[in-house]
């Protein structure tokens, strides 16, 4: 079976997804969330992520939440007879009742004491076999030194310690920024229209006007390329955003470099600022 074409890489797992999933939610919280994914008709499945005990107890999570499901879809007088089918998968425990009602997923990480569940609202056993294990079976933990960090085709890789704080995602435009120890951020941009983006300006012109909206100054700045495209590498600063430096209006320093993928149409941006004495990142290693 040839892999599925979408990465995703968020807190303790990575997996892959078919293409036409589309993440609609999103948590930063490492305590507890998850992702929702949808496609034209409607929802496709959902991730979630949890600090459970050890002793947790999957069964009874699968049978509540089937119960939940039944009253939601005005089903209680069926609550008695739905008697989950239980299934060991690739280290997951399956559990479902019928063809056309929900499955679950779980499966407990150990060395970092989470829960995962994918939860799949409509399963025949031909979804079953064709779609849904093998997104489950394509999952791997996502932890070590570095951690990834992927949804809608694009993301970084960034040291142990890094946590997202803010994601937007509207049509032509996608940002993820991080924070890590001793106030370190990462940020990763991700424009489309390049066509019209680019008529009447230079990418040059383009980083300026996209810095100055988020409130950092470039104090230098110069052409080079990355990873064979066309770029602008800048020096950046921006006033302190904690602590003594923020009382101050102390500036941190960075550097920032914006590429231009022809092929995908897409101009990218990676960026890095940190206070004074803090270890800077190097951007390469973030792609």
């Amino acid at each position: 079976m040839e892999q599925l074409p979408q990465r995703i890489d968020w807190h303790y797992f990575s997996c892959r997804v078919s293409s036409d999933w589309e993440v609609t939610r999103y948590d930063l919280s490492n305590q507890r969330g998850k992702l929702n994914f949808s496609t034209r008709h409607g929802h496709a499945g959902s991730i979630s992520w949890e600090k459970t005990s050890a002793e947790y107890k999957p069964e009874s999570m699968m049978n509540d939440f089937m119960a939940k499901h039944l009253l939601a879809v005005k089903e209680a007088e069926k609550i008695e007879e739905a008697k989950l089918q239980l299934e060991t998968f690739e280290g997951w425990l399956l559990g479902s009742w019928q063809e056309g009602y929900p499955l679950q997923a779980s499966r407990y990480l150990e060395n970092e004491g989470v829960t995962l569940k994918w939860t799949f609202l409509h399963c025949t056993n031909t979804e079953l076999e064709n779609l849904y294990k093998p997104v489950i079976k394509s999952f791997s933990e996502n932890n070590g030194d570095r951690k990834k960090w992927c949804l809608w085709n694009f993301g970084l890789s960034l040291p142990a310690g890094f946590k997202p704080k803010e994601v937007n995602a509207i049509p032509a435009s996608h940002s993820m920024k991080f924070t890590g120890p001793e106030n370190a951020q990462a940020a990763i941009n991700r424009w489309g229209l390049t066509s019209e983006i680019l008529k009447h300006q230079t990418l040059e012109d383009f980083s300026i006007k996209q810095y100055n909206k988020m409130q950092i100054h470039i104090s230098e700045i110069e052409r080079t390329t990355f990873n064979g495209h066309e770029a602008v590498k800048l020096k950046i600063k921006k006033r302190g955003e904690k602590g003594f430096d923020k009382l101050i209006g102390r500036y941190w320093d960075g550097d920032a470099i914006l590429w231009h993928n022809k092929e995908l149409k897409r101009i990218y941006s990676l960026r890095q600022i940190k206070p004074e004495k803090t270890q800077p990142l190097d951007l390469e290693d973030l792609i």
